[in-house]
């Protein structure tokens, strides 16, 4: 999400327009490197708690963000712990439970 921006509701057929044109590829290239988010987010309601692991660089915190922003938009009220990883090395170098 560091890259383009987008003006509608995240994962709406418009939004996944919106992100093919800026990333420069078909529909269903897109669709199918989200699948397992989408995935999840259809059955959000199945977890009780969701992990994250993101490196800390601005493509990595731009793409946390827009996760966390999803996960409060579908008023998912499971616990959240968030990690941030080195990326070469994969040593955790935070780790925060957000709820």
């Amino acid at each position: 999400m560091s890259e383009g921006s987008y003006s509608t509701k995240p994962f709406s057929p418009e939004f996944i327009a919106e992100r093919c044109l800026t990333h420069k590829v078909s529909q269903e290239t897109y669709v199918s490197k989200i699948k397992t988010f989408l995935d999840f987010l259809d059955d959000i309601d199945a977890y009780d708690e969701v992990v994250l692991w993101f490196g800390d660089d601005p493509f990595c915190l731009s793409n946390r963000a827009f996760v966390l922003k999803t996960l409060e938009e579908q008023r998912y009220r499971g616990s959240i712990l968030d990690n941030t990883v080195d990326e070469y090395t994969g040593e955790v170098l935070r780790s925060e439970t957000i709820r």
